[in-house]
């Protein structure tokens, strides 16, 4: 699945069209990452599983000054170095089950994510 920018904002598949959606630094540099996820929770099946491997701001700390300065330049040249997880699943925590939410690298700031589809 790739992710680019349309005026809908919606991939091109028919609602539960796979069994696994991969996500890999894909979240941090979509316009939406909402909306992002949220098309990823459309296409997969009931039951069915996305993996996303992005950065994400940590949990355990607020953004240093210096990122929260610079945080909206670095976006504008396509990354959001202060993407909040929590906030973008807010909206699909209805839908989905967090499997797993581990720290990859860089004391957390790479995260890999395991969601599951509730069974419909």
């Amino acid at each position: 699945i790739t992710f680019h920018q349309m005026d809908a904002q919606q991939l091109t598949f028919d609602s539960f069209s796979f069994d696994v959606v991969v996500a890999s630094l894909i979240l941090s540099v979509v316009p939406d990452a909402e909306q992002a996820l949220k098309e990823m929770t459309r296409v997969v099946k009931p039951k069915g599983t996305i993996l996303i491997f992005d950065k994400f701001e940590t949990k355990k700390k607020s953004a240093a000054f210096p990122k929260k300065i610079f945080r909206p330049f670095v976006k504008l040249l396509g990354t959001d170095i202060g993407l909040s997880f929590e906030y973008v699943f807010e909206a699909s925590r209805d839908q989905l089950i967090l499997k797993e939410n581990s720290s990859v690298m860089l004391k957390g700031m790479y995260r890999k994510i395991i969601l599951q589809k509730v069974d419909e």
